[in-house]
């Protein structure tokens, strides 16, 4: 089973929250740095596409927790969000190979999350 910090937040700040992930990076300029993150995205679902273990691994550490807390913000319940994360990095491995190459991954994710 996975740990998760069991951080429940505001309505206001889940809102926030929410409204980023799933509106992603859409038309605001991306700070020094990012368009690496982005293509080092594109670059772990390709491989992991390819079945590379460890580029999935790479992205679930990377994003469990953010995918977690939106979880917990929607739902209000600790329990739910971490079966729901579960699930959604399920679903992000076995639709790997439906993920387009140079999209955001993020958005994508979250896309995902939210739709469970």
């Amino acid at each position: 089973m996975i740990r998760f910090n069991a951080r429940l937040k505001t309505a206001e700040s889940c809102h926030k929250m929410a409204r980023n992930f799933v509106l992603g990076n859409k038309g605001i300029d991306f700070a020094p740095g990012e368009a690496a993150v982005l293509s080092l995205e594109g670059e772990l679902m390709l491989q992991c596409a390819k079945g590379d273990q460890g580029a999935f691994d790479a992205l679930f550490e990377r994003y469990r927790d953010s995918v977690y807390d939106y979880l917990a913000c929607s739902t209000g319940d600790a329990t739910l969000a971490e079966d729901l994360c579960q699930e959604t990095f399920l679903r992000v491995y076995l639709n790997r190979h439906r993920y387009r190459n140079g999209s955001p991954f993020k958005p994508w994710l979250f896309a995902i999350a939210t739709n469970l």
